[in-house]
């Protein structure tokens, strides 16, 4: 998860702000307790894993103690807004239909946060498939950036094929379903980047906040039912959840590419994963055919995503 900071003369940082902390406050989905998975891990581990998480969190506030109250204060609300992103990719997730009807999407334990990824998305498998496996599930990072930035969208996926490539796969060691409620630690991890640029992370954090106090009013009249209509409508329909699809199936693709040139029997295992998650990612775009992406096909992070992950098997 991460956010750069760069904001347009024009932007209502207040108002935007208080939508953030909206969107924060009326989250369905909590994080995972670390401390639920003591019977999994074991009481010193899950103890010394969230000492890593409290040390980690004491060197952000460290980092940041030598700026300005004005500079920290934009430090502390950029994190906030890429957390309202993942809040608003589990919403849209699981009430309506981002990533398809037997998709649902978590998010991940503080610990897994801070190593990398941001949640867990998990299709269910279809009727027919066999029954006694896993749903699939993928990993992401969230990125949310005040600017696109092709060398950090790089550096990103870049970190992401060296861990999957390298002798220490990553894992979500705390990870618990949202399908089932089991808890385990989730190997055959692919980690991928997710994210839009700035403005268009700010347009869609406006309007999940605008739906929210809509919903908070009890006697509406007919045109502020109307009007709510409108905009959950919006949502259902919003182009986001192509370009977050389409961010997916590219770096899938580039971890297809990339294992194919390898022989060895986890290269190989990784890579009939990839391929056999981007054909359950292309089937869903299929799906969502009559879904403009308009703008946001231009999107400088979903195009900067695109280009990187076209050059993953190279």
């Amino acid at each position: 998860m991460e956010s750069r900071e760069f904001i347009p003369h024009h932007f209502d940082r207040s108002k935007h702000m208080e939508n953030v902390e909206l969107i924060l406050q009326s989250a369905s989905h909590e994080r995972p307790d670390e401390n639920d998975f003591i019977e999994l891990h074991g009481e010193s581990t899950v103890k010394r894993d969230l000492d890593v998480v409290r040390i980690l969190e004491q060197k952000f506030h460290e980092n940041i103690e030598h700026l300005t109250p004005a500079e920290m204060k934009r430090v502390e609300e950029g994190k906030k807004r890429s957390e309202a992103l993942e809040v608003i990719m589990v919403e849209g997730g699981e009430l309506y239909d981002w990533f398809g009807g037997r998709a649902f999407l978590s998010r991940t334990a503080k610990y897994d946060d801070y190593n990398g990824i941001d949640g867990v998305l998990e299709i269910v498998r279809e009727e027919g498939e066999d029954g006694e496996q896993e749903p699939h599930n993928i990993a992401l990072a969230v990125d949310v950036s005040m600017r696109p930035d092709f060398s950090s969208i790089e550096r990103k996926i870049s970190r992401n094929v060296e861990k999957v490539t390298g002798p220490k796969k990553p894992r979500v060691k705390y990870f618990q379903s949202a399908v089932n409620g089991s808890k385990k630690s989730l190997t055959m991890v692919l980690p991928v980047v997710v994210g839009v640029e700035g403005k268009h992370a700010e347009e869609l954090t406006d309007l999940f906040g605008e739906v929210i106090r809509m919903r908070a009013v009890k006697d509406r009249s007919e045109p502020a039912k109307q009007l709510l209509k409108e905009k959950l409508n919006e949502i259902a329909n919003h182009p986001t959840q192509v370009v977050f699809l389409q961010e997916i199936a590219d770096q899938l693709d580039g971890y297809a590419k990339l294992f194919a040139k390898r022989t060895d029997g986890s290269s190989v295992a990784y890579g009939e994963k990839a391929k056999e998650l981007s054909d359950v990612i292309y089937e869903i775009i299929r799906s969502k055919v009559d879904i403009d992406p308009g703008k946001y096909g231009n999107d400088g992070v979903f195009m900067a995503i695109g280009d990187v992950a076209e050059k993953m098997g190279a």
